[in-house]
């Protein structure tokens, strides 16, 4: 029987069965508002389900790839993850220990705009940290973070210390989720100390977590930008210390 001979005998309601080559028989049901005049309705539901979990995947896989170009990760940390690094101390095994943790419960630190702060003398694994944590929340959760140097920061948004949450220059610090902010040091001026305090001041009260990396200690940190930047930082948060000799030949 043909297609068309199938619709002109079928009846509003009729039911029959057709045959996927891989899930074996699904049913149709014939829909009709007149005689001789309509159409089957029904789908194998696995075929349907496999198309679109390929779709969600390539999208997925599409997204990721979008936020790996906007995070701006240094090509030297783009393999950065941490499976693929051997802590030395007890200090690196904890902090790394608690940066993993930190992305198993990215949904609740990133709604309660938790920040991580990691201190200790340069080699000791800060910045692969940073980034292990920048690729697993990516890969991982899809989030939007972004990667910068203090440096970085600051020769972006040059000229705005007064700037106030309108600066286009600026948006891209205060956009991201989650920003890591690497090599924080003591500014050398007060220009600079408050166009990096007015960039955080505007992610702290959008509740938008900021991960520090710096050589500076805990008491540096709050010479160089007081005891309230230190202890936003803090507020829900950790202090990771880091020690012992570099991880960077330990890690691939």
């Amino acid at each position: 029987m043909t297609a068309h001979s199938e619709i002109e005998t079928a009846a509003n309601g009729d039911t029959r069965d057709r045959q996927c080559e891989t899930h074996g028989a699904y049913p149709q049901t014939f829909i009709s508002r007149e005689p001789g005049r309509g159409f089957w309705m029904g789908r194998c539901e696995p075929c349907h389900a496999e198309r679109q979990a390929e779709s969600e995947r390539r999208q997925r896989l599409q997204t990721i790839w979008e936020l790996h170009g906007a995070a701006q990760i240094p090509e030297r940390y783009r393999h950065a993850r941490f499976g693929n690094c051997a802590p030395t101390t007890a200090l690196q095994r904890a902090a790394m220990k608690t940066c993993r943790e930190y992305v198993d419960g990215a949904d609740d630190n990133i709604a309660q705009g938790v920040c991580l702060t990691l201190v200790g003398p340069p080699g000791t694994g800060k910045t692969y940290l940073l980034c292990a944590i920048a690729h697993a929340l990516i890969e991982e959760r899809v989030q939007r973070v972004r990667y910068a140097s203090m440096a970085d920061l600051l020769a972006t948004v040059k000229g705005c210390w007064a700037w106030h949450g309108d600066s286009d220059a600026a948006q891209c610090f205060v956009r991201a989720r989650v920003l890591l902010l690497d090599e924080v040091w003591m500014p050398t001026d007060e220009r600079a100390r408050e166009s990096m305090m007015t960039v955080l001041d505007v992610r702290y009260r959008q509740r938008f977590p900021t991960l520090i990396a710096t050589n500076l200690t805990a008491q540096q940190l709050t010479d160089a930008f007081g005891e309230r930047f230190v202890d936003r930082l803090r507020e829900g948060g950790r202090v990771l210390p880091l020690d012992g000799k570099s991880m960077r030949s330990a890690c691939t």
